[in-house]
């Protein structure tokens, strides 16, 4: 027989048993091999991104602890480029007693960022060099703040925080025979940001390289990234946080675009349905609902 989900009432914000209602909802795994997580957030009607065009104002203060709860236990976050700059990302850092909170678990002090792209051009050079990822890894620095879709990652105490964790870009063999490759690739890594090259950025080659490298990993979108992951059937589980509202508009739903994701405008239905196991089930009393889902049907 199928084991029930968990089901988990969360208290108001501050209660003293918010973290054990949130760490009820979302366990530390031990996996055995590579196990991706993908957390995202949608209004009632599908929108993944606010009118402001970030996901922030959908989320909460339980939506906030998840996802900080979802970084301190993984070693590498995974996203699109596109959305770590929209967003304000930065190299990720935890606290003193995050990391005696990992080490507990058997996790590294850092967790490594993995952004992809398929262009490394001028024009995106000047946006990472103008954005956080190049910020210095100062363990003295308590400017940096780490933030995920506008959702605050939950690190209060910036003092007595560890050495950030690497910032890698992974793009391919395409972006790789622009002009300007070798000269941006080693400006970038002048600024601590490593350039790794794949034979083709999709779903599985990403996959592949993080089995080398990990055994746990967040990924955080956005939508056309995550849908090509869900395309090459390589999420493992899928967390979701359901806004109370509806907006309507035009924003796109968690996950969209077609396998490799290059596609711009595709109106043909292409998706690859997967079953998904319900694992958890929560709400709070200002009507947010959060979901996890196991997905059973990935290549390996």
């Amino acid at each position: 027989m199928t084991p029930s989900p968990t089901v988990t009432v969360f208290p108001p914000d501050k209660d003293p048993d918010i973290d054990i209602a949130v760490q009820r909802f979302l366990p530390y795994p031990a996996p055995q091999s590579l196990s991706i997580r993908a957390i995202m957030v949608s209004s009632i009607d599908g929108a993944s991104i606010a009118p402001s065009g970030t996901s922030g104002e959908l989320g909460g203060p339980i939506d906030s602890s998840i996802f900080a709860l979802h970084r301190r236990q993984t070693e590498a976050v995974v996203a699109g480029l596109s959305t770590a700059l929209a967003e304000g990302y930065g190299p990720i850092e935890f606290s003193a007693q995050e990391i005696q909170i990992r080490s507990r678990h058997g996790l590294p002090p850092t967790a490594d960022l993995v952004l992809t792209t398929h262009q490394l051009d001028g024009e995106r050079l000047s946006d990472l060099l103008s954005s956080p990822l190049t910020a210095t890894h100062d363990i003295n620095d308590d400017k940096s703040e780490s933030v995920h879709n506008g959702r605050d990652s939950g690190n209060d105490a910036p003092e007595e925080t560890s050495p950030q964790g690497s910032v890698i870009i992974l793009t391919d063999r395409a972006a790789s025979k622009a002009p300007t490759w070798s000269e941006n690739r080693a400006i970038l890594r002048n600024h601590g940001i490593d350039v790794d090259v794949l034979d083709k950025l999709d779903g599985t080659h990403v996959r592949q390289w993080l089995n080398d490298r990990y055994k746990l990993v967040d990924c955080e979108g956005g939508p056309r990234f995550l849908g090509s992951l869900l395309t090459s059937r390589v999420i493992d589980e899928v967390i979701l946080t359901i806004h109370p509202g509806v907006q309507a508009g035009n924003a796109p739903r968690i996950a969209y675009g077609v396998s490799d994701g290059t596609g711009e405008e595709d109106n043909e239905v292409t998706g690859t349905p997967t079953d998904g196991k319900l694992l958890a089930i929560g709400y709070d009393q200002n009507g947010a609902v959060f979901l996890r889902y196991g997905l059973c049907d990935h290549d390996t």
